[in-house]
């Protein structure tokens, strides 16, 4: 077998690094949750690298046996641990998605048809459930996680998460889950000092019903985008509003998931005001944690929901004033955490504020700076459903949305 070689860096790994520094120089006691989690996230992501190496053609470089298995389980904790404690999509100087990739299907590979092929015509996302469905249930926790993060189409990967939240709010299923997961991570070398603290079976079904509601949002903003997709399935809003409520009710004053619940309910007829009970309760945890990346992410969904209240024709002088509060306060907070945390994250929180600031502005016109609100609202790739700068549509129906990796899979 060809040896390991070392980690390949990810795009922008230098100026990752750069910031990374910074976040590392403030003591550890001192660092707010985002730079916390952005720290932390790092240390776990390079482990998992370390655990999982790849040949120079991007190859597993571990034969499959017991030890390798190990390997790839603790693996696929740390990238899922990194997953749980980040505001949003964890950061890296060390490409790692590419270390799962190619090992985290290893599991599956076995119990899947052969035939399961887009040209044999076959439900593959049915297949790959079906194969995660024969395994002990940590991996298949673990494996049903990543065909949420897959290349399946958006109805397979709601279909993966709403199979792990089924799994996982089994209680003796989490207890078998949480033995196993403390047989993994025994003896593991601990990332940090003192030692984070362990994934648990609660951790992973409350971020399933996270991956569940960005599910949904994806098959919805599709239905909306595309008029390939027809209209939304009466059962992905209801689908969206449970998950949303369980969100709260198992970790309600965790930032993260209330505002994956918060922009979920925004976008479900008649749920305007849950979204904005959401938003408030999520700034007021921001402020009591000193959090500025939670203040500023949540002031400028504030903004948004402000906006597209229904029945909104315009800009009332009551609304405008709320906006330009919120978005006053976002940008105080931007300001302050924007050198110490990934471009990617600063990113998605500049796109938030872009229209909301806007229409803030005195002076211009209400309905327009409206009308540029709900026309730019912040996208994501129809094909890896990640968030993304630089987008571009499909060449044919000009709807969807898709990054520079998906667009030529779409034909664009």
């Amino acid at each position: 077998m060809p040896p390991a070689v070392p980690p390949v860096p990810a795009p922008g790994a230098y100026f990752l690094r750069r910031r990374l520094a910074r976040a590392e120089a403030i003591p550890p006691a001192e660092r707010p949750p985002e730079v916390a989690a952005f720290v932390a996230s790092v240390a776990l992501l390079r482990d998992a690298c370390r655990l999982l190496p790849l040949t120079a053609a991007g190859r597993p470089a571990l034969a499959w046996g017991p030890a390798t298995e190990r390997s790839l389980l603790l693996g696929l904790v740390r990238t899922a641990h990194a997953g749980y404690i980040c505001p949003l999509e964890p950061a890296c100087d060390l490409d790692y998605r590419a270390h799962g990739a190619a090992y985290e299907m290893s599991v599956l590979w076995p119990h899947v048809p052969r035939a399961s092929a887009p040209s044999a015509g076959r439900d593959i996302a049915s297949d790959f459930l079906a194969a995660a469905a024969q395994l002990e249930p940590l991996q298949e926790a673990l494996s049903l996680r990543s065909l949420v993060r897959s290349d399946l189409d958006l109805s397979g990967r709601l279909r993966a998460a709403s199979a792990a939240v089924a799994l996982l709010e089994q209680p003796a299923i989490r207890r078998t889950i949480d033995r196993q997961l403390a047989e993994v991570q025994a003896g593991a070398e601990p990332v940090s000092r003192p030692p984070l603290l362990q994934v648990s079976a609660a951790q992973l079904l409350y971020a399933a019903h996270c991956d569940v509601v960005v599910s949904a949002a994806g098959v919805t903003a599709a239905a909306r985008d595309s008029r390939l997709f027809g209209e939304v399935p009466t059962e992905v809003p209801t689908a969206m509003l449970r998950n949303c409520q369980a969100i709260e009710r198992l970790e309600p004053d965790n930032p993260r998931g209330l505002i994956v619940a918060a922009s979920a309910a925004s976008a479900i007829p008649g749920q305007e005001a849950l979204a904005a009970r959401l938003l408030q309760r999520t700034l007021c945890i921001a402020r009591e944690h000193s959090s500025d990346f939670y203040t500023a992410f949540a002031a400028s969904l504030v903004a948004v929901n402000s906006l597209q209240r229904p029945g909104q024709l315009e800009l009332t002088g009551a609304v405008t004033a709320e906006v330009r509060e919120a978005v006053q306060q976002a940008e105080a907070a931007l300001a302050r955490c924007k050198r110490l945390l990934p471009d990617w994250w600063i990113s998605a929180l500049k796109m938030n504020l872009s229209t909301p600031a806007a229409a803030a502005v005195q002076g211009a016109d209400p309905l327009q700076n409206l009308q540029a609100v709900l026309a730019a609202e912040h996208r994501m790739c129809a094909g890896c459903n990640r968030a993304a700068e630089g987008l571009r549509p499909c060449a044919r129906c000009r709807r969807c949305y898709y990054c520079r990796v998906s667009l030529p899979k779409a034909g664009g």
